[in-house]
């Protein structure tokens, strides 16, 4: 009989069935898959836009957590299992975590065989040749820093900003971005920032070493979040330039929905369902066409959304601050402590 509980976070439906058909093959049958938690343990794949997010939350609420991840070298993470899923390595560390609890568990017996070696004479080593001189390779360019006449959020989504800055509203709001770490401070609903995120960068002012250090101190945000909060709201109504209004979209798997936008319930799901054009989506889901752009161009960046029967594939060309924030754990400032 069942007795510890486990749930899986932003795994794609490729990955979830993987990993369901691998947890049937641990033996022992004491493990089971529930959809949601609380549940005895989490597995969060962090390798998406939104796995960060998941994995502060539930670390914060003390959820034991599994990261899965490609990325070969996790800091500050206890228990990580790299993609793809291997059997062996699931049943080893589930039966680790039982015997903690002190359930016994009998292991596995499934073996992975060793590639077949061919016995060889033993002969005299080669003489090892001497490495060719190499030149030192010239430093790298210095980034162009963005026209002034840019805001801070087409900075941001064009992957612009070089390092630490920041800005403050009219009425002392104030916005931090650690574009180094991977993270921002500021306050924590969305709605807010958009006045900051389109202040012109001849506005926004780099952060001297001080304020820099006291900003890596506080709590911070992951940028993905901001990330997509700037593509939301960076062309308000209308489809990016960069996006076919002609295609037909749809959903790849299901996004983590922001409580500020209710209305993203209802187009996320229309868009699970079927693909469809931007007004079939808006008449599926009861809401504004240029609600459902904003959506659109928002998941897109995120990799969330893909296309048919358009000029795109759905892959918005401004996502390069998005793919090089793809695995948050390399940066310290996004790193669990």
């Amino acid at each position: 009989m069942s007795r510890f509980t486990i749930a899986l976070s932003g795994l794609d439906e490729s990955d979830a069935a993987v990993f369901t058909a691998a947890l049937d093959a641990v033996p022992g049958d004491i493990w089971k898959l529930v959809d949601q938690a609380p549940c005895r343990l989490l597995v969060v794949d962090i390798d998406t836009v939104w796995g960060h997010m998941d994995w502060l939350r539930a670390t914060a609420n003390g959820q034991q957590v599994i990261t899965y991840t490609r990325n070969a070298q996790v800091r500050g993470c206890d228990l990580v299992l790299h993609k793809p899923l291997r059997v062996d390595e699931l049943a080893a560390l589930l039966q680790a975590l039982a015997e903690a609890d002190g359930e016994h568990v009998a292991p596995t017996t499934e073996t992975v065989p060793e590639p077949a070696v061919e016995a060889t004479p033993e002969r005299e080593p080669a003489p090892t040749p001497e490495p060719e001189p190499v030149a030192p390779a010239a430093p790298a360019a210095d980034p162009e820093p963005p026209p002034a006449s840019m805001t801070l959020g087409e900075c941001l989504l064009a992957d612009r900003i070089a390092g630490p800055v920041a800005t403050k509203s009219d009425d002392n709001l104030e916005l931090a971005l650690d574009p180094e770490r991977g993270g921002y401070t500021g306050p924590s609903t969305l709605k807010p920032l958009k006045p900051l995120l389109d202040t012109p960068m001849s506005q926004i002012a780099p952060l001297a070493p001080d304020a820099v250090e006291r900003m890596r101190e506080a709590p911070a945000q992951p940028l993905t979040r901001l990330l997509w909060f700037a593509a939301l709201s960076n062309t308000p109504g209308e489809l990016s330039s960069s996006l076919d209004p002609q295609a037909r979209y749809r959903l790849a798997r299901w996004p983590q929905i922001e409580r500020e936008f209710p209305r993203h319930f209802r187009i996320a799901t229309a868009m699970m369902k079927d693909a469809g054009t931007l007004g079939d989506i808006a008449s599926a889901a009861n809401a504004p066409v240029g609600d459902v752009a904003d959506f659109i161009n928002a998941y897109s960046v995120a990799g969330y959304v893909t296309s048919e029967g358009g000029r795109n594939d759905g892959d918005d060309s401004r996502n390069g601050m998005f793919s090089r924030l793809r695995n948050p754990f390399s940066r310290g400032a996004q790193e669990p402590a």
